[in-house]
C-alpha cells in the first residue's frame, strides 16, 4: 500500500464513465485488478476492459478466472439480443384464438395465445397490451419461439357497445387471457363481434351451459327443448376441428 502511494496509485477502481476509466488506465492511476476488469464487464465497458486485461497479462498481473465466465455469458446476451434483432423484421402476426359464452349480464372471452385452439400456444407474452372501450376490445404481445419472433394482436369490435368500466380482464397460467365484457343492457349477443365471425373463434360450451338456464329465461326460450346437448371430449374435438 505505501508503494501504491509513493507512485500515486490508488486501489479505486474510477467508475465515473468508460472515457474516465480508459484516462485513468493510461494514465496509471490506479491498480488494475479483478475487481475492476469486472465492474467494467458488468457496465458493458468492453475497450475499458480488454484495455486493463492486455495489460494485466504484460505487468503478469493475476486475474481471477470467473473474469472469463462473467465475459461468456455477457457474450451469450449479446448474441440473443443480436438474434433478437435480426428477426424483427420477420415477425409473424397471428390472431389468437378464443371461445365465448354469455350471461344475461356478461360476455365471457377465454383467449389461447396461439392461433388455434387446439395447437400449442405462449406460456408467456413480452410486453402485453389490454384494452377495453365501449366498443371495441384490443391485445397485443410479442412471443418468443427459439428464432422465430411471433405477435399476437386482437382487435375485436364488440356486437355492441358495452360497460367499458365494469369489463375486467387477468392472464391465467396456462397462456390464456380471460375478459370479463360487462353488457350495457340484458340482451342476448348471437356473437361477440360485429362482421363475419373468424374460424378461429369457438363456443365456450362449459360457460354457456353453466348460464343456458338464466339465458333462455332472459330469451323466453323453453330450458327443455333448447338446452344444448352433452358433448363428449371426442365430439367437442370434431366439432371444433370442424370449424377450422
Amino acid at each position: 500500500m505505501l508503494l501504491l502511494v509513493f507512485l500515486g496509485l490508488s486501489y479505486a477502481c474510477p467508475l465515473n464513465s468508460e472515457d474516465d476509466l480508459l484516462k485513468q488506465i493510461n494514465q496509471k492511476t490506479f491498480e488494475i485488478s479483478s475487481l475492476c476488469i469486472q465492474s467494467a464487464i458488468d457496465k458493458s465497458w468492453y475497450d475499458a476492459a480488454l484495455l486493463m486485461v492486455t495489460l494485466a497479462f504484460d505487468q503478469e498481473i493475476p486475474l481471477d478466472p470467473s473474469l472469463k465466465i462473467s465475459a461468456q455469458a455477457n457474450k451469450r446476451k449479446l448474441e440473443k439480443l443480436i438474434t433478437s434483432l435480426d428477426n424483427t423484421s420477420t415477425i409473424q402476426v397471428v390472431s389468437p384464438a378464443y371461445q365465448w359464452a354469455q350471461s344475461p349480464d356478461i360476455v365471457y372471452l377465454d383467449i389461447k395465445f396461439s392461433h388455434r385452439l387446439d395447437s400449442p400456444g405462449c406460456l408467456e407474452i413480452i410486453s402485453p397490451e389490454v384494452s377495453i372501450s365501449e366498443t371495441r376490445l384490443t391485445f397485443s404481445g410479442h412471443c418468443a419461439r427459439s428464432t422465430q419472433r411471433i405477435k399476437l394482436d386482437l382487435d375485436l369490435e364488440f356486437f355492441t357497445e358495452i360497460n367499458a368500466e365494469e369489463s375486467t380482464y387477468s392472464f391465467t397460467s396456462v397462456g390464456r387471457l380471460n375478459v370479463n365484457i360487462k353488457k350495457r343492457e340484458a340482451i342476448s349477443w348471437p356473437k361477440p363481434m360485429k362482421g363475419k365471425k373468424p374460424n378461429n373463434v369457438h363456443t365456450w360450451w362449459e360457460m354457456k351451459e353453466k348460464f343456458q338456464k338464466a339465458m333462455n329465461k332472459l330469451t323466453g326460450e323453453d330450458d327443455d327443448t333448447n338446452e344444448p346437448a352433452k358433448k363428449s371430449p371426442e365430439g367437442l374435438m370434431n366439432s371444433e376441428k370442424q370449424d377450422l
